[in-house]
């Protein structure tokens, strides 16, 4: 009777934190950025980014799970919406382009029509170029994971004619938090994970814990921690991640020639990866190393207060002790530096330490505008009949 009742209170607590969650759902402070300048559609946005899932990938780990909604639209492949591109009649062999990264790729913080990809779509249309955007950026991909999910296009057939790869933040701070360049966010997690089913006792702790954060209780208090400590928990594929601890380790090293050597080692090593897969399937290859908050010289008071609160104590040296290393590469290694592009810009456009508005993100769009019309020049699509207007068709 002691065991009914209690799990009866457990039950009642939980469908209580379960009408909480949902009756009203705890807003993304990121909805009142003030780059949005008071937008009535942000909270709304916010609430379908928070619902979204994400789904096994081989090799890669993870791709979006398949989401349709007001702003926020992802296929079955994985691959979130790029608005444009609209069937013309002398458009009849457009130019495939595939544009890798993470979530500033994926477009967090935009809308569908305002993500990197669609500007990018958007920008050619205008200039009549024959062309067709996919989007393949990921939440949380390392440039790393972008090559392997490019190779599996290519085993697929599914060849481009331009690829794009858009990236940096996310192998600087996933270097951080391991204290080792080249994985992945949340590797521990995995590793732990790893041959579950051969130890049962660690099965069932593992079962138990996740029972226990994917209760009404578990998301409230997940959403709590990540509120409350945003610099020590963050919340990855729909995992709580504790970062803090993580990152003292990787803060301790933040003049260590070594790790910051590495993960300009590692980022050069895909690059050469991709463009050695380029070349093999007879297909472009362009790479940008973004901007964060950290780049911006001209900060309202609430990109401010993300500076603040977004960062370790260490954390700016670290990211900017490999953004001088990859400026001073970048040229003679092929990689497009846009670090600078929001320096001495007054606008506000950071939402966080690394994501920015969909006006933001035209800016970005803007920056590798000429670099993808000469590069879609030179690539002529199978069954192409010639070059009109100076585009593929």
């Amino acid at each position: 009777m002691q065991a009914g009742v209690t799990l009866l209170i457990l039950l009642v607590i939980d469908g209580i934190a379960i009408v909480a969650l949902h009756s009203e759902p705890a807003e993304d402070p990121r909805a009142r950025a003030d780059g949005y300048h008071n937008a009535a559609w942000t909270p709304e946005y916010f609430g379908e980014y928070a619902s979204m899932r994400v789904r096994w990938q081989p090799y890669a780990y993870w791709v979006g799970a398949e989401y349709e909604s007001k702003y926020i639209n992802v296929d079955a492949a994985g691959f979130r919406r790029t608005l444009g591109g609209e069937d013309r009649p002398d458009c009849k062999h457009p130019a495939r382009i595939f544009t890798f990264g993470g979530s500033t790729m994926w477009g967090e913080g935009a809308r569908d029509d305002e993500t990197i990809a669609s500007w990018i779509q958007s920008m050619l249309d205008s200039e009549q170029m024959c062309a067709q955007v996919t989007n393949m950026g990921q939440d949380g991909y390392v440039s790393t994971q972008e090559v392997l999910l490019l190779a599996e296009q290519l085993r697929r057939g599914s060849i481009p004619d331009l690829v794009i790869f858009y990236d940096g933040y996310n192998d600087v701070f996933a270097a951080e938090n391991n204290g080792v360049a080249g994985l992945t966010y949340n590797e521990e997690t995995r590793r732990k994970e790893f041959n579950l089913l051969s130890y049962p006792r660690r099965l069932y702790l593992s079962a138990a814990s996740r029972f226990v954060l994917d209760t009404g209780v578990g998301e409230l208090a997940k959403r709590l921690l990540v509120k409350m400590r945003p610099n020590q928990f963050s919340e990855i594929q729909g995992r709580l991640v504790r970062t803090g601890a993580a990152r003292v380790k990787a803060i301790r090293l933040e003049d260590d020639q070594k790790l910051q050597e590495s993960v300009v080692r590692l980022y050069l090593l895909n690059k050469i990866l991709a463009d050695a897969m380029a070349s093999k399937y007879g297909f472009r290859s362009l790479t940008y190393w973004q901007p964060c908050l950290l780049d911006k010289n001209q900060v309202t008071v609430y990109e401010k207060s993300q500076k603040e609160t977004r960062f370790l104590p260490g954390e700016p040296e670290f990211d900017r002790a490999i953004s001088r290393r990859i400026a001073q590469i970048g040229a003679q290694s092929g990689i497009h530096d846009l670090s600078g592009v929001f320096h001495d810009v007054t606008e506000p456009y950071f939402i966080d330490e690394a994501h920015v508005t969909g006006e933001g993100n035209r800016i970005v769009a803007k920056a590798m505008l000429a670099d993808i019309e000469a590069a879609l020049r030179s690539v002529k699509p199978p069954g192409a009949t010639g070059l009109e207007g100076g585009a593929p068709k």
